[in-house]
């Protein structure tokens, strides 16, 4: 008498042969229904920032065919067209963006692009002042090398630090007292704190500051800047957290979460 097949007798109970457990059957189906951590938008901005415009463009683009565009991502999409040639349609995207309440940066100043580059002075003069006093600093990030259309000499102008003989000096010392404190820090020993001209004292040595206390106020001074909407204090965020890392490189994991 033989024995029966078990695979054979598992098909005629109507059954799989090789069933896996349980645990791991409902572990599989909580994954599947588990929803996306990062929305679609959210990934596309990703891109965006990382400098993929192509990539992040088209999931911007399909967003908007399937009418599922949230207000917020209609400045990156102002944005990601302006970054591409796309000065027409971004503009677009910009004008429905504050149409429907938005107050992007990024849209006001794209608005100005594309009404210098149509002629409409005005038009690119009021929305400049919109923007508020810039420096040419906090600018340039904004455009991170595009070309410029519209007249942007207002807003740098009124952002122009006064030159005058004490308040450079005081500034001069400042800065000369910085690069010693970097330097100190860099080496692990003591910063010199540099002397006026004209004086024979020596000069006044001087424990220099703890790296990682440095770093955590430089890190939350910008999350402070780029959680303010000011284009000013955005740009002026890059520049904090590049000098966290030199102060602090292993702060490196903090910096990209924020």
């Amino acid at each position: 008498m033989t024995e029966p097949d078990p695979e054979t007798t598992a098909r005629d109970r109507g059954v799989s042969g090789t069933t896996e457990p349980d645990s791991e059957a409902a572990d599989r189906q909580a994954g599947a229904a588990a929803p996306a951590s990062l929305s679609a938008e959210g990934l596309a901005r990703i891109h965006l920032r990382s400098g993929a415009v192509l990539l992040a463009r088209a999931e911007l683009e399909s967003l908007v065919l399937t009418g599922s565009l949230p207000v917020p991502a209609m400045a990156d999409l102002a944005e990601v067209r302006w970054r591409t040639g796309d000065l027409e349609g971004a503009a677009e995207a910009a004008t429905g963006h504050r149409a429907a309440g938005g107050s992007d940066a990024i849209a006001t100043l794209i608005l100005a692009e594309a009404a210098g580059a149509d002629g409409r002075g005005d038009d690119a003069a009021r929305h400049v002042s919109e923007l508020g006093p810039m420096t040419e600093s906090a600018l340039g990030t904004m455009f991170a090398g595009m070309p410029r259309r519209a007249d942007w000499s207002a807003a740098t102008a009124a952002r122009s630090a006064p030159t005058g003989g004490a308040s450079s000096s005081a500034r001069s010392r400042r800065g000369r007292a910085a690069a010693s404190s970097a330097s100190g820090a860099a080496t692990g020993g003591e910063a010199t704190e540099p002397s006026d001209g004209g004086t024979s004292s020596p000069p006044v040595r001087r424990r220099a500051p703890d790296p990682s206390t440095e770093a955590d106020i430089l890190l939350a001074d910008a999350r402070a800047d780029m959680r303010s909407g000011d284009p000013e204090r955005m740009g002026l965020a890059f520049d904090r957290l590049a000098l966290a890392l030199r102060w602090h490189p292993a702060m490196a994991e903090d910096v990209a979460e924020l």
